[in-house]
């Protein structure tokens, strides 16, 4: 079975954001998101003393909704194009990459 082209593939792509938009808001009104920032501050808060057992439990309480989170929302490391009708974006472009240095001082 070949990947859907033209409408359908777009439809697919505006379904498949609905479901992620959908599940954003899951995780969001779950807490998971807000939980893993409240232990990260507790880590990074030096007044609170904790044994190495609270902070083994804590790091293991993040890794663990970080690894839900991820399941639900994969990170987005790369963007897909497409065309209007949904379809992969094509060039024949040549594309030229100049790294600018923004420090004016190093030459």
């Amino acid at each position: 079975m070949g990947r859907p082209t033209g409408a359908a593939a777009h439809n697919a792509n505006v379904n498949r954001a609905i479901r992620q938009e959908a599940l954003r808001a899951s995780l969001e009104a779950g807490g998971h998101i807000q939980h893993v920032l409240e232990i990260c501050k507790e880590l990074d808060n030096l007044t609170i003393e904790m044994d190495a057992t609270a902070v083994q439990r804590k790091r293991a309480v993040i890794d663990t909704k970080m690894k839900i989170i991820g399941k639900y929302l994969p990170d987005t490391k790369s963007v897909e194009l497409s065309n209007k009708d949904g379809e992969s974006f094509k060039t024949d472009s040549k594309w030229v990459v100049e790294f600018v240095n923004a420090d004016p001082q190093d030459k």
